[in-house]
């Protein structure tokens, strides 16, 4: 009787334990559920940082070109809420609100909306003429990357035109019996005494012909089809074959307007009287050149220009003992700096006294 007390006493015991053991498990469970990621406890809202967009400065009218050397816009910060309300509505760069035009007055201080401005054309972006100076207007030249400062020539730059041209000359120089006609005049005449001769010569001369013109465009080839692209068949030709040209007539068959690789067009702005020049000069293939600017100079400077006899007389250029006589020594041009002369080093041989002595 009293093992079997004993026996239920311990059968007690163990429920007991199992029992405080259950409760103690569910209790840690309750605990780390608690604890849960899959809780519905809210997480603080993140914050957006500041987001940087393009601002007006001043008011800008409307069809006002804008560009980032005018001071009419700058950057600003708006708060990333904001800014994320209508992302596609700002501009975050300076360089992509350059160049457009104000489709309605632009308010300072707020900010410019891609609604409200649009790309300008190549009329819109030709300055206005400055007071007391005439309208400028556009005019195209095609160059390459001797020519052209290697393709580093961007719109808005500033820029000055050189030209080489080439030019027949007569040159008349002492020699054989020359007799004067009417058209050379009565100089050397027959009886006079005076013997030339008459020589027609090729001379080159150099000029800046244009300075400080604005730099509205530049435009490039096409690139090339991929590989693979199929190509159109070239169309028939519209108009009847190109007669061949008379003697002494050039050819007008439009060579060399088609952009390849290598060449470009930068079109400046120039007065009318700038563009004859230039058109003057392109239809005889003369060897144009373009000096670009330093950002802010608009200084204008005389020039003389350059030939052999300025690079001669002002410039030192030494000269081989053909050249003919009439062009030097010859008059200093104007303003050209004369550089001091130099004696000519004697190259005959020095003979020794006790040669001399023994001869």
């Amino acid at each position: 009787m009293r093992r079997g007390s004993n026996t239920l006493l311990i059968i007690l015991a163990i429920f007991l334990l199992l029992g405080a053991g259950a409760v103690a498990y569910f209790m840690f469970l309750g605990s780390t559920a608690n604890a849960s990621p899959f809780s519905t406890a809210k997480a603080p809202p993140t914050v957006s940082p500041p987001q940087q967009i393009v601002e007006a400065v001043v008011d800008i009218k409307t069809g006002t070109v804008i560009s980032t050397t005018n001071d009419l816009i700058k950057m600003t910060e708006i708060s990333g809420e904001e800014y994320a309300k209508s992302p596609k509505t700002y501009f975050t760069t300076l360089e992509a609100v350059k160049g457009q035009k104000a489709l309605q007055d632009l308010v300072g201080g707020k900010p410019v909306l891609q609604s409200e401005v649009g790309l300008a054309g190549l009329a819109d972006r030709i300055p206005p003429p400055l007071p007391g100076r005439e309208a400028l207007h556009a005019f195209p030249v095609q160059l390459n990357t001797l020519s052209g400062v290697a393709d580093l020539i961007q719109p808005g730059d500033y820029v000055d035109i050189m030209a080489s041209f080439n030019q027949n000359v007569m040159t008349l120089r002492p020699g054989l019996p020359f007799t004067m006609t009417k058209e050379l005049g009565n100089a050397g005449a027959s009886g006079s005494g005076a013997q030339y001769t008459g020589e027609s010569t090729v001379e080159g001369s150099t000029k800046v012909l244009v300075q400080d013109v604005q730099v509205l465009d530049v435009l490039h080839p096409a690139p090339p089809p991929a590989a693979g692209t199929p190509t159109a068949a070239p169309a028939a030709p519209a108009t009847p074959p190109l007669q061949a040209p008379q003697a002494g007539q050039k050819p007008d068959n439009g060579a060399g307007t088609d952009l390849v690789n290598g060449n470009w067009v930068v079109v400046v702005a120039v007065t009318n009287q700038e563009a004859e020049v230039l058109r003057f000069t392109l239809d005889r293939d003369i060897g144009i050149s373009m000096l670009l600017r330093r950002s802010g100079d608009h200084a204008t400077q005389h020039t003389v220009g350059a030939t052999l006899r300025i690079l001669i007389d002002n410039f030192g250029m030494p000269i081989g003992s053909t050249l003919p006589s009439s062009q030097h020594p010859g008059l200093n041009v104007p303003e050209v700096p004369v550089l001091p002369k130099e004696g000519t080093e004697k190259f005959a041989p020095i003979v020794a006294a006790t040669q001399q002595a023994a001869k």
